[in-house]
């Protein structure tokens, strides 16, 4: 693992960290299995190819190690930043990989990252916290709580106010079950939520509804691109709420106090982990993996790595129980 610039945000021992702040690389630190990283921040984790290996890398945020990338083969760290932190939003952690690099959303700045060492590139001071970061190719979309917009060249450095940024993913249009009648996105009553998503490994358009006939269980139904049920599914006859639902790869992802998957086709459940919470963004999903926040009867904020189609567990990143 390569330590990219040290020093941590603590008044205790913070002049020596600064000293290595200034001189360079944490050299001698001592290496620790990534189950050891004590405390995962939340939300889901930044992914992209960091080391031009084709497959897809993550990098989060520790409590007690700052920012931390990890090999996509086998998680083992490639570089960790303790004096950095990741902001977020409601949305979920505010970070992108774009242009051959890792741009971070700081307190009212931006960390551009080699993103195979972590080393800082360049950074910028804003003038208010980041709202929203998107990428396309090398141009990330910069919004702000201020209202200020500006385009980004994750390759150079280089901002651009007069551009237009790339669209951000509204957080009103995001697949989040209705609560009341009166959202735009709403049908029926109170007891009837629906949510309309589409696959970005299929693009397939697929809908699901979740009932709650003032019951003590949920029902799930789901419809094709047409709009017509294909399936229906009393889902949990506890009536424990469902958080989020994602869909990715023909796989409904559903987050509650458990975390399971489902055949969009056909309802059928593929798997279920007893890992779940109730930070219904904590999840993300791509081609072959899910990533989501753990906090089950092993592990305790803790991030779990799982194969999508069938639920192995390729990794947890975080404390056990108790630890």
């Amino acid at each position: 693992m390569q330590d990219a610039r040290g020093g941590r945000r603590s008044r205790a021992g913070g002049a020596v960290l600064a000293l290595f702040a200034v001189t360079g690389c944490l050299g001698g630190a001592t290496e620790r299995e990534p189950e050891l990283y004590s405390y995962w921040m939340g939300g889901p984790p930044i992914l992209g190819d960091l080391n031009g290996d084709g497959v897809e890398e993550l990098v989060g945020w520790f409590m007690d190690d700052g920012v931390v990338a990890l090999d996509g083969t086998n998680y083992e760290p490639l570089w960790r930043r303790p004096d950095l932190e990741i902001e977020r939003s409601s949305d979920g952690r505010l970070g992108v990989v774009a242009g051959g690099a890792v741009v971070l959303a700081q307190p009212r700045g931006l960390a551009i990252l080699d993103p195979a060492t972590g080393t800082t590139r360049t950074t910028l001071a804003l003038t208010d916290e980041v709202q929203r970061l998107c990428a396309e190719g090398s141009k990330v979309g910069v919004h702000q709580i201020d209202h200020v917009r500006f385009v980004l060249d994750a390759a150079t450095g280089q901002r651009d106010d007069a551009a237009k940024p790339p669209a951000c993913l509204d957080p009103a249009a995001r697949p989040i079950l209705c609560e009341t009648p009166t959202h735009a996105r709403c049908e029926g009553n109170l007891s009837t939520r629906k949510a309309r998503l589409t696959d970005p490994v299929t693009g397939d358009s697929v809908g699901v509804e979740v009932k709650d006939p003032g019951t003590p269980e949920v029902t799930l139904v789901g419809y094709d691109g047409a709009g017509q049920q294909t399936w229906r599914l009393l889902y949990d006859p506890k009536g424990r709420r469902v958080e989020a639902i994602e869909l990715v790869g023909g796989t409904f992802l559903i987050r509650q106090s458990t975390t399971t998957a489902l055949d969009a086709r056909t309802g059928a459940v593929v798997w279920t982990s007893a890992c779940g919470g109730t930070s219904g963004y904590a999840m993300v999903g791509t081609a072959t993996r899910v990533y989501y926040e753990c906090d089950g009867p092993k592990t305790s904020h803790a991030l779990r790595i799982v194969d999508r189609a069938t639920g192995a567990v390729l990794k947890t990143l975080g404390r056990p129980r108790g630890g």
